[in-house]
């Protein structure tokens, strides 16, 4: 895909996949850090799980008017004061201030990853897809690179923090890392993107209404199907990679420390997923393979609710939760891809995204609370199996939302095919000649 973009796209690609990797890791390392944020911050799992739905309530008001700034603004302002603002809020986390501080910097955490982010982020990569010729090719090497990049990132952060004696003084040096990196990332993106639009195949600056724009995502049934399949494997794949981690130790016997490196096989496996989807979506579609990506991750989420809770179920655990990842990853990377399957227009693209966003990270907000109260106030093995059950039914949403989008859409899915195959081979005739 390199090949076929100039190197300073090249450049702001890099940029972006890093960065987009890094703006998230304190909100969502859980898997990792789960029971040292808890000791660290002197909180219980109820008040920890009201920590990310601050941020994620404010995310999820704000992906929408997201999007519409995604449609109406230049994403180098958007990025830069993304990638700052957010460093700023992980050095101050690290300090470990009181509860009411803490939620103050979460809620801000929650609007500079989605409010000035999000929607720009997503909407750049559609225009790297249309450089390239396949959006499945570019979402798909858009979360690679996200990948690789934690691989490297979060495997020296759990190192690091191994290292130190008690885990209070090693969750600050992670914290204050990807403070660093963030601020690198504001600096870069602002150097790299330049001031005007660099798109020529269509006007991508949308001139119409917020409210307008509202509207036309509100009455397009595509649009509510796209977003309500992708929550469904999005909401599995996220809750068993918050809570790998404590369901190890909970569950499995694990340790705190090797919790924290079951947490790193998201980063060390997700990129089999990612990279090998951008050419699964090329081969069989994008909504035909999150239609099967929703049925592998709905079959794992039951099998854990069966799973005997004990250490000598260990390695069972283990192997499932790598399968899970390479599916997670895979799923990530095609969530967004099936926007060009239903034609949504590039300048709709950040309002669409927004109202997507909506709707498939709401349980990032709501459902960490409940989860908390399960495992604070339940046995052990009705907690777990509540969430898988819950998981099941997300997953089911996922499936049928998938079955209905390709049947409404048969005709334009093909039509789109048949287009993406058209224009690669005339991509081969023009290098062969």
């Amino acid at each position: 895909m390199a090949s076929k973009l100039q190197s300073r796209q090249v450049i702001q690609f890099l940029i972006l996949g890093c960065g987009s990797n890094a703006i998230f890791y304190i909100l969502f390392c859980r898997g990792s850090f789960y029971d040292a944020f808890t000791m660290a911050f002197a909180v219980s799992n109820t008040q920890f799980g009201f920590m990310s739905t601050v941020a994620l309530t404010v995310s999820c008001l704000t992906y929408f008017i997201g999007g519409i700034l995604a449609d109406k603004i230049h994403p180098r302002l958007l990025v830069t004061i993304s990638f700052i603002v957010t460093g700023l809020c992980n050095f101050a986390l690290g300090l470990f201030p009181n509860y009411g501080i803490s939620l103050a910097l979460y809620a801000i955490m929650g609007a500079s990853t989605t409010l000035t982010f999000w929607g720009s982020f997503l909407k750049l990569t559609r225009q790297f897809g249309r450089a390239v010729g396949s959006e499945s090719k570019s979402f798909g090497a858009m979360e690679g690179t996200r990948s690789v990049f934690s691989i490297v990132a979060a495997t020296f952060a759990v190192f690091m923090f191994s290292q130190f004696n008690n885990s209070v003084s090693g969750l600050r040096f992670v914290m204050w890392m990807y403070a660093a990196l963030l601020i690198i990332f504001g600096i870069l993106a602002f150097f790299a993107f330049g001031g005007k639009d660099e798109s020529s195949e269509e006007d991508v600056i949308n001139q119409e209404n917020p409210f307008k724009l509202l509207v036309r995502c509100l009455k397009d049934p595509n649009i509510w199907l796209v977003g309500l399949m992708a929550m469904g494997g999005y909401t599995v794949g996220s809750v068993i990679g918050s809570y790998m981690g404590t369901f190890g130790t909970t569950a499995f016997g694990l340790s705190v420390a090797i919790a924290a490196y079951v947490g790193l096989m998201n980063q060390w496996f997700k990129p089999v997923g990612n990279f090998t989807v951008g050419w699964l979506g090329d081969k069989f579609g994008p909504s035909k393979v999150i239609l099967f990506l929703n049925i592998c991750l709905t079959i794992i989420a039951l099998f854990f609710i069966f799973l005997p809770k004990n250490t000598s179920m260990m390695w069972v655990f283990l192997i499932v939760i790598a399968i899970e990842i390479i599916l997670t990853g895979a799923f990530r990377g095609q969530m967004y891809a099936p926007m060009r399957e239903c034609r949504v227009p590039m300048n709709l693209t950040g309002s669409a995204i927004g109202f997507y966003a909506t709707l498939i990270y709401a349980t990032d907000a709501v459902l960490p609370p409940i989860i908390g109260r399960w495992l604070d106030n339940l046995p052990m093995e009705m907690a777990w199996r509540n969430i898988f059950i819950m998981l099941a039914v997300f997953g089911m949403i996922g499936i049928v939302s998938s079955l209905i989008f390709r049947t409404r859409n048969r005709e334009t899915i093909a039509e789109v095919r048949a287009e993406e195959i058209e224009a690669r081979n005339q991509a081969k005739q023009v290098k062969r000649a």
